[in-house]
């Protein structure tokens, strides 16, 4: 048994991208001596009684974590997160991206704190949302499903049938931890960083 803070929490990682403005696969690039998706898995670790890896591709396997493969392929994070949803065996989930490395524990706390009866958390720094590291509780699934019934593959109109919380953050302590890469200059600009 994990010792895990939250006894029934599972943590959903988003690894299935296509990654076509990095070009290679970015979950598994190397940042500061390991794969980008190890550093968010640190993150998840001390706060998840389960970890998945949504994803189609089986070099994942070798990070010891379950490969959730999404029933609707090539729809982005929808995909992903209602692949992650249904495999969930928890009312309470958090969604987190495989490349967004600087992502703490004390991040992802902080929006479990605030989900109270919400069916999502989502951060929010300087007007910018980021629904790919956020917490959803397991209800949402019902209207997911019904958004990719109807074709609709955008998470930012998702969000708005749901009874979510927008959780304003202050730049200065968590805007930094909330980075994600889509390019190589994203990269390099994380590794001077």
């Amino acid at each position: 048994m994990s010792q895990s803070k939250y006894h029934h929490l599972t943590a959903i990682v988003l690894a299935g991208g296509q990654s076509t403005r990095m070009g290679i696969d970015k979950g598994l690039m190397d940042f500061n001596g390991k794969p980008l998706i190890s550093h968010v898995l640190e993150a998840l670790k001390p706060l998840c009684s389960t970890i998945l890896i949504s994803t189609n591709k089986p070099e994942y396997e070798a990070f010891g974590y379950p490969l959730i493969a999404d029933q609707y392929q090539g729809i982005g994070p929808m995909g992903g997160l209602h692949a992650g949803l249904l495999a969930s065996k928890d009312t309470d989930n958090l969604l987190l991206s495989c490349d967004m490395p600087l992502v703490n524990a004390d991040l992802l706390d902080t929006l479990l704190v605030h989900r109270m009866n919400y069916q999502a958390v989502i951060p929010v720094v300087n007007g910018q949302s980021f629904p790919i590291c956020a917490y959803y509780n397991k209800s949402a699934l019902a209207i997911l499903e019904a958004e990719i019934s109807a074709g609709l593959y955008k998470m930012q109109l998702f969000l708005k049938k749901l009874h979510a919380h927008e959780l304003q953050l202050d730049q200065n302590v968590f805007g930094q931890k909330l980075f994600n890469i889509n390019t190589q200059r994203d990269f390099e600009s994380l590794k001077e960083s």
